[in-house]
């Protein structure tokens, strides 16, 4: 091919991999689960799946994706455990909500002093309730359950 040829080419295929990139967020390709996490609570919370730790901080929010586990590396898909806060409130991410998915997952969990943690319509006004308490002590097998 001569050098004149070559330039169209590249060109070309620069084209196909920009309009392939910009397609990333349409329809039928895919979409990344997430579970937001607010803790309106005054200790941390541990959100745990599999070797993963993300901690989310007293009284404010955090959305965690799944990649191979809920927070785990979105490079690798290892897991991700961030240090353990002494007083951290645990809550399960695997038990419930395990790979495969249909379709991508978008779940709302609340973390607070009267309830302990529990899953929530993303709408709901438990999102806004005031920062207060701390939650009751998890049983053996706790698991988000519906609000």
């Amino acid at each position: 091919m001569s050098p004149g040829r070559q330039l169209p080419a590249v060109a070309g295929l620069a084209a196909v991999a920009l309009a392939m990139a910009g397609c990333a967020g349409f329809p039928g390709f895919p979409e990344t689960s997430t579970t937001l996490i607010v803790n309106n609570t005054t200790i941390p919370v541990s959100a745990e799946d599999r070797g993963t730790r993300r901690i989310v901080d007293p009284c404010s929010e955090r959305t965690i994706e799944y990649y191979g586990t809920w927070g785990g590396d979105p490079e690798s898909e290892q897991p991700v455990a961030e240090p353990l806060p002494a007083d951290a409130y645990p809550v399960s991410l695997e038990s419930q909500f395990t790979r495969p998915f249909e379709r991508a997952m978008h779940l709302t969990i609340v973390v607070d002093a009267a309830h302990g943690f529990h899953v929530v319509e993303p709408t709901s006004e438990e999102r806004s309730e005031p920062c207060a308490g701390v939650p009751p002590a998890p049983s053996v097998s706790a698991s988000p359950r519906p609000s």
